[in-house]
């Protein structure tokens, strides 16, 4: 169970238990409905960017947000600004769900220099945790994705809320791919926190909790 953020050593060694075990989000490097988890990745991008607001789900303070701009095979679930989150969310059945942890993203002027911008640093001070239903994701390191491909990240934005420039963009972070959940209820919970000597300006430490209701 994910407690106050501190990453307590039970956490570690449950992950470390749990390596033997069926994971419950798919392999690194896995796909599903033929796009890889980089494409996704891209995707959730260009999604948190089209709602506008007070709608976007970055600032749901309860979940009741959670459905706004969603489309297609694959669900998106937000992190958010603060320490503690907790939102219910109902989400379709037959839905796989993609969430990112400590993921950054940049647009700049050429790819290069949006891949630079986006690139994370100090992830050896960085202490990540993935829970879903109770099974905790052993060594969530490993499911680091950087987008090697650059993309528009205002694609979906209506045109009605105005035209930006589409500069490449690019993305670096850590992409959890949750196959379909059977309906009913199930608890998603993440979290990242950063170690005491990481300077503030760089931190942003989080726990995430999501009670969905797959129906």
């Amino acid at each position: 169970m994910i407690g106050r953020m501190r990453l307590p050593v039970a956490i570690i060694l449950a992950a470390s238990l749990a390596a033997s075990a069926a994971e419950p989000v798919l392999a690194p490097g896995a796909s599903y409905g033929g796009r890889t988890v980089e494409q996704l990745s891209a995707r959730w991008w260009q999604w948190i960017m089209s709602v506008p607001g007070e709608s976007n789900p970055l600032k749901d303070a309860t979940g009741a947000n959670c459905g706004a701009g969603q489309d297609g095979d694959v669900w998106f679930l937000a992190g958010g600004v603060g320490p503690k989150i907790k939102r219910t969310c109902e989400v379709p059945a037959g839905k796989a769900i993609l969430f990112p942890l400590a993921q950054r993203g940049d647009r700049n002027r050429t790819c290069d220099q949006a891949r630079a911008g986006a690139a994370l640093t100090q992830m050896e001070s960085v202490e990540l945790a993935v829970e879903i239903d109770g099974a905790t994701v052993a060594s969530p390191k490993r499911y680091r994705v950087t987008t090697q491909e650059c993309f528009n990240v205002y694609a979906l934005v209506s045109p009605m809320l105005g035209k930006a420039e589409p500069h490449p963009s690019a993305s670096d972070g850590y992409w959890f791919l949750v196959p379909p959940l059977a309906k009913g209820r199930h608890a998603v919970k993440f979290a990242v926190r950063y170690n005491d000597f990481v300077p503030l300006p760089g931190r942003a430490d989080q726990e995430v909790e999501y009670d969905l209701k797959v129906q």
